[in-house]
């Protein structure tokens, strides 16, 4: 509590918090630290306590991306006035063929949308960042830009494949939207 009120004494008016499941179970599973939700709770409630904004990140996985409507549903009892879904990096362990971190983006994308909706809803800034190389903007939310919106709900699941295997051949921008080097020289 003393360090929030430290923070939003020196000028920060909002803490980015880590929120992985709607219950402790999933969340700690993710951190790999037992207790890891509770702390950020509290985190959160002592930040908002102190005046200062809550933003929460969530990393999709495989072991969360069904219940994230239900951390959605948690922001407004959280005091959090944003919301980002992050697409996890494949590095490390999450390389592996056979991680059992990284999610399907074919079978995560009806639960990616659903989640910003209830989000958007409860008046909430949401948003989602794709994987890497994918064709959407980086940094816009998926459901306040509607080309972002279409080019994801257009992506079939040969082409998530054919871009999880980096199968070449083929533009990216046809039924996809336009490419990462596209979208930034401004060629869409």
């Amino acid at each position: 509590r003393k360090a929030a009120e430290t923070l939003v004494r020196s000028g920060v008016d909002a803490v980015a918090f880590a929120l992985h499941g709607h219950e402790p179970a999933i969340h700690d599973w993710v951190t790999r630290t037992p207790g890891s939700y509770d702390q950020a709770l509290a985190g959160m409630s002592n930040v908002r306590r102190a005046g200062g904004h809550v933003l929460v990140n969530t990393v999709v996985t495989r072991s969360n991306y069904r219940h994230l409507d239900r951390i959605a549903q948690l922001l407004p009892r959280l005091g959090a006035a944003q919301w980002r879904l992050l697409w996890p990096r494949a590095e490390g362990a999450a390389a592996a063929p056979e991680s059992a971190i990284v999610a399907s983006l074919y079978l995560a994308r009806p639960h990616i949308l659903r989640a910003l909706e209830v989000a958007l809803s409860l008046g909430r800034r949401a948003s989602f960042e794709p994987p890497a190389g994918q064709a959407w903007p980086g940094d816009e939310s998926l459901l306040s830009a509607p080309a972002p919106v279409a080019a994801f709900l257009r992506t079939t699941p040969q082409a998530l494949a054919a871009r999880a295997t980096g199968s070449a051949g083929q533009s990216s921008a046809g039924a996809t939207g336009p490419s990462d080097e596209e979208h930034h020289h401004g060629v869409a």
